[in-house]
């Protein structure tokens, strides 16, 4: 019971520090535009974006979508997406390393900040599993 409670309580202040630690950036640069390499990367964006009943569907095109365009435009958007997949297919494991991705990316990610620290609760689950 005590070592749940100082887990708890661990948790917690790791998940306020890290909220703390992000900070808002800098207005950026007007962002370059984005492009599908072909219209067959466009169409499986189309594809992945329509798909919202369908998880396990939406999952195997993204992951046609890495596949066969490992470099694009659009990969941070892709790392969020699988992300998100991952936590509506409750894959906590997948959406953890999902998260650390969209991390890279963007260290102050709250939703990717969110889904480790959800992890970190998940019962008799560690990131080393």
């Amino acid at each position: 019971m005590l070592l749940t409670t100082i887990r708890n309580v661990s948790m917690a202040v790791i998940a306020v520090a890290a909220l703390c630690v992000a900070q808002e950036k800098p207005p950026a640069a007007a962002a370059p535009e984005k492009h599908a390499k072909d219209q067959a990367e466009a169409d499986l964006i189309n594809s992945v974006a329509k798909e919202t009943s369908n998880w396990a569907n939406r999952l195997t095109l993204l992951q046609k979508w890495a596949k066969d365009y490992p470099q694009t435009d659009y990969a941070p958007e892709r790392r969020v997406e699988f992300l998100n997949t991952y936590q509506q297919l409750q894959k906590p494991r997948e959406a953890f390393e999902a998260a650390q991705e969209v991390l890279k990316d963007d260290p102050n990610n709250i939703p990717a900040l969110s889904a480790i620290v959800s992890y970190a609760y998940q019962p008799n689950v560690s990131p080393s599993d």
